[in-house]
């Protein structure tokens, strides 16, 4: 062979091994986890992990929060006049595992389905999710809805028990100065309360409160003093208040919460007929 034949050779290997390389192999596992990128999404925030809480879609922002061990929070022990009605939602408020995510969640049916945060189980892919009561109790669960732009997840436990719920309030409009309070698992730690007062509506009917949240309570419910729903919890605010080294939080409102449920078909949930 020539030497003009021996350099077609060389050239038509290298291509080859550039093929070969390329190709993927049959059951590769790499190309299942690989990160994706959705072109055009309109995520107002970006989630984070568990440690951290998102960015709010809200025009002034949130910012993530680090995790501040050395400040405590008051368990269900602490009584006051709020504490009383909040407590009685404590036992349907469940620490959601979502892969590498820790958040929280609220049972709202007997029949498990919990109301969480997108954020929570939208890096999920393919591993486990579960719940565990504040009783201890886990029960593996499937995400059935999410609504990014509102930080809003629907997941459905695996069970045949009939479970408590937290009850949604049936009033149409939170009152600015009303109390309220928090349940969630901050830092892991389950059924921490927190309370405060609700100090703004926002333009985008967020929930401006001034209760405590850690990583970990995203996606809580925000109650009222009779122990309903009216928010879900889901971020901070980016600066602490000049007064004090604490953030004021951030929840989704009930009506946007209702308006979720509609869309799946779950208004019987807030005392509309069933389809």
């Amino acid at each position: 062979m020539g030497l003009k034949g021996l350099l077609w050779a060389a050239v038509l290997i290298s291509v080859a091994r550039i093929f070969t390389v390329f190709l993927p192999t049959q059951g590769a596992s790499d190309f299942g986890i690989m990160l994706r990128t959705e072109s055009g999404s309109t995520q107002p925030y970006r989630s984070l992990p568990s440690a951290i809480f998102p960015v709010s879609p809200d025009a002034n922002g949130h910012n993530p929060v680090q995790a501040e061990p050395d400040m405590a929070q008051a368990p269900f022990s602490a009584e006051s006049s709020v504490t009383t009605g909040c407590k009685s939602a404590g036992e349907a408020v469940v620490t959601v595992y979502a892969g590498r995510e820790v958040g929280s969640g609220s049972i709202i049916s007997p029949s498990g389905l919990v109301l969480t945060n997108d954020h929570v189980v939208s890096r999920l892919r393919q591993r486990s999710l579960y719940v565990e009561t504040l009783e201890g109790d886990r029960y593996d669960g499937r995400v059935l809805a999410t609504d990014r732009r509102n930080d809003l997840a629907l997941v459905q436990l695996e069970t045949q028990a009939l479970l408590p719920i937290v009850r949604l309030t049936s009033k149409r409009s939170a009152e600015v100065g009303q109390a309220v309070c928090a349940i969630g698992s901050p830092l892991g730690q389950a059924g921490v309360l927190t309370e405060g007062q609700l100090l703004k509506i926002r333009s985008n009917g967020d929930l401006e409160s001034n209760v405590l949240l850690k990583p970990g309570s995203s996606g809580g419910p925000l109650l009222n003093a009779q122990g309903e729903m009216i928010g879900v919890n889901k971020g901070v605010a980016k600066q602490p208040e000049s007064n004090g080294g604490d953030r004021n939080s951030f929840a989704t409102s009930i009506n946007v919460v209702k308006e979720f449920l509609q869309q799946n078909r779950l208004s019987y949930l807030f005392g509309e007929p069933k389809n």
